[in-house]
């Protein structure tokens, strides 16, 4: 599982789900078939197209990277909110606030606002709940196996609110 790639004054942390089986991948976003890196580059995130090895490179472009991490003891028959450690991510973006959190799956976003007792409605795009001070956005899964569910537009316009905001 790789470790988090944060820093200070971040425009967008993107975060996903963090799994036994993602946790031989040495970069995010690694999997076969991922949009991720190329989607950054497309809607204008990076200037250029990075690869998951370069990732360690994505702060420089105001970006960062985390996941919720699935904790050790979660029962493999029944996976829920519970299972991944929400409270570890939100206590990093409460100390880190970037202007957005930008879940690029819903898992993720269900686990956080289970985590936060929000009653709100998860749809695509800008959500009415914020972690702290950040704006949260869900976006269309980027990876190759979800292809059914990819939409360029929210990735779009995530991209137009971070520029409005600057």
């Amino acid at each position: 599982m790789p470790d988090d790639i944060l820093s200070h004054k971040l425009e967008v942390v993107f975060c996903g789900i963090a799994n036994r089986e993602s946790s031989s991948n040495s970069a995010f976003y690694d999997g076969p078939g991922n949009n991720f890196y190329r989607i950054l580059h497309t809607v204008g995130f990076t200037p250029i197209k990075l690869h998951p090895e370069q990732s360690c490179e994505i702060n420089e472009y105001q970006i960062g990277l985390s996941a919720l991490k699935e904790v050790e003891d979660a029962d493999d028959v029944e996976m829920s909110a519970k299972n991944y450690d929400a409270a570890d991510f939100v206590t990093k973006m409460l100390h880190r606030k970037p202007r957005f959190v930008a879940f690029t799956c819903k898992k993720a976003a269900a686990c956080c606002l289970e985590y936060l007792d929000v009653n709100a409605t998860l749809k695509h795009g800008l959500q009415e709940w914020r972690i702290g001070v950040s704006q949260v956005f869900l976006l269309a899964v980027p990876s190759g196996s979800e292809k059914r569910f990819w939409n360029e537009q929210y990735w779009r316009h995530l991209r137009a609110l971070i520029d409005k905001a600057k």
